[in-house]
């Protein structure tokens, strides 16, 4: 099986599960994929979290939050709120994702992309970043009396 086949395979895992992710970026890039419902931390409280998750019966939780330390941390403390309770916590697909190469969950919309050799999103930061450079240079020569 090629990498574009375990991703997609992957993905349909992830569908079935109940996802919490940091931010309203990380729950936009999953609803991409057509990954249902992921629930944003977005500063909660992570036990608020962990309790409603608990009260309204959620299995299978996989937590994505970014593989950056802040990240981690979020993770560790939510996992140990939710095993508390006695909620599964499965971290093989978040593992899984990680093999993938990016550090934060909403950049995962890209990687379909890239693995059928689009590109993706790199052409997209490197003309941006030249119409930010050139919008520059074009400010200075108008300040600098040469326009």
């Amino acid at each position: 099986m090629d990498r574009e086949e375990r991703f997609r395979k992957l993905l349909e895992e992830l569908r079935g599960k109940t996802i919490i992710v940091e931010g309203r970026k990380d729950a936009k890039a999953l609803k991409s994929l057509n990954v249902n419902n992921p629930i944003p931390i977005n500063g909660k409280p992570l036990s608020t979290i962990a309790y409603t998750l608990y009260k309204n019966g959620a299995t299978d939780i996989v937590i994505l939050t970014d593989y950056d330390n802040e990240g981690n941390r979020l993770y560790s403390k939510l996992r140990v709120l939710l095993e508390r309770y006695k909620l599964f916590v499965d971290s093989r697909l978040r593992n899984k994702l990680r093999q993938y190469g990016k550090g934060k969950i909403e950049e995962i919309a890209y990687i379909e992309e890239e693995l059928k050799g689009k590109g993706g999103h790199h052409g997209k930061v490197v003309s941006n970043f030249d119409k930010i450079r050139y919008t520059r240079i074009h400010e200075g020569e108008r300040n600098s009396g040469k326009a």
